[in-house]
């Protein structure tokens, strides 16, 4: 069994050769979106709505996931800062 894996963030940033990745690995053609074509992004920047409190139990939560996916697939970028700052 194949899988693949990327950070939201990654698409975010990269929406092109991000998507140009999950369509290779799925063995389908990429096709470039024209030049004039801008995405816009959703939900950027909303982070300061998320109560400290509630950061903090979701990391608490997610952090021996994390910590096992990282470890499955030999990655630290899973591996997310439980100090981070809100905003």
């Amino acid at each position: 069994m194949n899988l693949i894996s990327f950070l939201s963030a990654a698409y975010n940033c990269f929406q092109v050769g991000t998507m140009r990745k999950v369509m290779n690995f799925f063995g389908l053609k990429f096709q470039s979106p024209p030049e004039d074509v801008e995405a816009e992004l959703k939900n950027v920047g909303k982070k300061n709505e998320v109560w400290p409190k509630t950061l903090k139990l979701l990391d608490d939560f997610f952090d021996p996931y994390n910590r096992r996916l990282a470890s499955l697939l030999n990655d630290d970028k899973w591996l997310f800062p439980t100090n981070r700052a809100v905003g």
